[in-house]
């Protein structure tokens, strides 16, 4: 989908030198990749619901604020974005979205997706990111301006 002009969120560049960090983002851009290929074997219902089932219930969830909500997002961009890997795969705002949503579950956070859409001529474009507790996690804050919600979260919380 379409990749906006102007972050929130800054993008330093990332050194993968250092082994950790190697490590860290081989590991998300590996995760970009399994979501990807869960999507396309399982399809999009059969993959929440596995990732549901992978995760805490929503019970366990919190909906405070949480800083790492912000750095996980960045680190998922950087990771998606990396020239290196770039040039295999290159994941789309779904996928990412798709991850971060289900990785800030992992750590008890609750967030959710949101979906939308626009005209752009004689074509349509989509386009998916996260939020929690209003604000956008993994995109511009003009997102919703941009694009027409279409689908919200209530659809992926009845998936189980």
């Amino acid at each position: 989908a379409d990749r906006p002009r102007h972050r929130v969120m800054t993008k330093p560049a990332v050194r993968l030198r250092n082994p950790f960090n190697f490590a860290v983002y081989t590991g998300l851009w590996l995760l970009l990749v399994l979501m990807r290929l869960a999507l396309r074997l399982l399809g999009y219902r059969r993959c929440l619901s596995l990732l549901h089932r992978l995760s805490p219930g929503t019970a366990a969830l919190s909906s405070e604020p949480a800083p790492r909500a912000r750095e996980l997002a960045l680190r998922i961009e950087q990771a998606g974005s990396h020239w290196l890997w770039k040039r295999i795969y290159c994941p789309r705002c779904f996928e990412r979205s798709l991850l971060l949503w289900w990785m800030l579950r992992l750590q008890h956070i609750e967030s959710e997706i949101r979906f939308g859409a626009r005209r752009e001529g004689e074509k349509i474009t989509a386009h998916a990111w996260v939020e929690q507790n209003g604000e956008v996690l993994n995109d511009t804050t003009d997102v919703n301006s941009r694009y027409q919600p279409i689908v919200y979260p209530s659809l992926i919380r009845d998936v189980h």
